[in-house]
């Protein structure tokens, strides 16, 4: 694992910096919070990978994957969901203002729900599709590397309709090239 670090860190280094940087990949850690059936807010832990292209300075489409994990312990179960999503990012004001940025996107969500904490465990699958719309504020946002706090509202369709899935809260590293 040290090896491979240490190959993407001499790669990016002589990767060339410039204006025309247009791919970018990130990584990112955070939080997912949901409301379960009792109104009470849980929170688990969140993980993400996101590749964007940029057409220009205004607007750009992303993919990205990210796994969450929340435990409800009063109803004896946790929800481990992974999202894929595909999305446009858009840098309204990007000569005066451009380390903020907003987007949507349609995902697709892969739920394994696991009843009890006590083995032996009964769990099951669910899959919805719905959409997201992240906002980010770029604390660095340079012509090789970028660093952004970013909020995301989740949302799925289900057989009771359309319902708020979760909130993630992440903190994402990227570099251009």
């Amino acid at each position: 694992m040290k090896k491979i670090l240490a190959i993407c860190l001499v790669l990016i280094a002589i990767l060339p910096a410039s204006a025309e940087n247009k791919n970018v990949l990130r990584i990112g850690a955070g939080t997912t919070w949901v409301v379960d059936p009792d109104n009470k807010s849980v929170y688990g832990p969140l993980v993400s990978i996101e590749y964007q292209y940029n057409f220009s300075k205004y607007v750009g489409l992303y993919a990205s994957a990210s796994m969450a994990r929340v435990n409800m312990p009063k109803f004896s179960n946790s929800d481990a969901y992974v999202v894929g999503a595909v999305g446009v990012m858009v840098t309204p004001l990007p000569n005066s203002f451009r380390f903020i940025k907003i987007g949507a996107n349609f995902l697709y969500n892969n739920h394994l729900y696991s009843e009890g904490f006590d083995k032996p465990y009964d769990s099951y699958h669910e899959s919805h599709v719905g959409f997201g719309f992240p906002i980010r504020a770029y604390l660095i946002d340079n012509l090789r590397f970028e660093l952004s706090g970013g909020f995301e509202f989740i949302t799925e369709f289900r057989k009771s309709g359309y319902v708020c899935l979760a909130y993630h809260m992440c903190l994402q590293f990227g570099v251009k090239f």
